[in-house]
């Protein structure tokens, strides 16, 4: 005697975590002025991302790096 059992099994679910990473980068003669811009553009970003409906509990700043040109 033999007993051969085969089956599948689907499932669905809506996603519940998304990550995000966002970036700007801006080249000024001043540290502060390139700082501004970066916010003014990452800023209006998050605005965005807000209207969808993403709480302000769940953005983090993971990081901001500066970096000097030279000519």
């Amino acid at each position: 005697p033999t007993l051969t059992v085969t089956g599948r099994g689907d499932m669905a679910a809506p996603p519940d975590v998304a990550v995000v990473h966002l970036g700007a980068v801006r080249q000024e003669k001043e540290a502060q002025a390139a700082q501004d811009a970066v916010n003014r553009v990452i800023e209006e970003a998050l605005e965005r991302l807000r209207e969808l409906g993403l709480p302000q509990e769940q953005i983090q700043t993971a990081g901001i790096t500066l970096y000097p040109v030279y000519d």
